[in-house]
Formats: C-alpha cells, sequence, structure tokens
C-alpha cells in the first residue's frame, strides 16, 4: 500500500502546478532508483544525500541523478589497500540487514 501511496504522490507532485526543475532525496539506494528512473522522463534533476549504490552511476540510465556522498564502490581501493597494509588475506563482515529508519 505505500508503494501505490508513495507512486501517486510523486505523480501528483510533477504533475501539478507549480512546474518542479528539481527532487531532493531519497536515503535508500533502491528508492532513489526507482525515483530517478521515472524523474529523468520529467527532465528533473534528483540529488540524494544518503543513496550509495554503484548503480546509479550509470549517468545513462539516470542522467539527472547527483549525489553528495560517495558511491559504495568509491571504498573498495581503500578496503583493499587497508588489508595489504596489514598483510590480512581474510576478512569477517558484520552488517546490519534492518532498516532502521522506517516503521
Amino acid at each position: 500500500a505505500s508503494i501505490n501511496y508513495a507512486q501517486k504522490a510523486f505523480f501528483d507532485y510533477v504533475y501539478y502546478k507549480p512546474t518542479k526543475i528539481m527532487l531532493l532525496g531519497a536515503a535508500y539506494s533502491s528508492v532513489t532508483a526507482a525515483l530517478a528512473s521515472t524523474s529523468s522522463l520529467w527532465n528533473l534533476i534528483q540529488v540524494s544525500f544518503g543513496a550509495t549504490s554503484p548503480v546509479l552511476s550509470l549517468r545513462k540510465r539516470f542522467p539527472y541523478f547527483y549525489r553528495t556522498v560517495s558511491s559504495d564502490e568509491d571504498y573498495n581501493d581503500p578496503r583493499v589497500a587497508l588489508l595489504s597494509y596489514f598483510g590480512w588475506n581474510a576478512v569477517g563482515i558484520i552488517y546490519q540487514l534492518e532498516n532502521i529508519f522506517s516503521e
């Protein structure tokens, strides 16, 4: 239900006056990618402050998308350098899969 609500809210926002030129957000890459796919149909610039997916760097697919945070891919070289510096050849990763900013 929230997806349908979000799609309608986005359409209403873009369709009705005044004319929009830019979107700010979203924070999550999955939501941002969906918005960036459709916002380009209206030539809307989209700026995200939290979407880090490397897919969003594809200019042909997301020509009007910009971000103020680095892509996850930008951290790969420093990660490898850290592993090499300490001579580590095995690493354990702990991560959280919980969406802490929504209900």
